[in-house]
């Protein structure tokens, strides 16, 4: 099972906020941008990264859960 799919199931939300690289959007194209390289690291980071919930408000008790459930998935490993 997928570490996001864990932790959905688990009640944790969680998003993508870049799903693809920002060389890779629309409002960068046209000749709107210049890049150098293949950028393959930023590719890969699109694909790895995840965002947790996080927030001001957010309780301790809330935070406690979304690390236990993290620690669930690793253990389960």
């Amino acid at each position: 099972m997928t570490f996001n799919k864990h932790l959905k199931e688990k009640g944790v939300s969680t998003m993508a906020y870049y799903p693809f690289p920002l060389h890779k959007m629309k409002v960068f194209g046209n000749g709107r941008s210049k890049s150098v390289g293949s950028l393959e690291k930023a590719e890969l980071a699109t694909q790895s990264v995840l965002s947790l919930p996080v927030e001001p408000l957010q309780s301790r008790e809330d935070t406690m859960y979304v690390i236990d459930r993290i620690k669930g998935y690793f253990s389960d490993q």
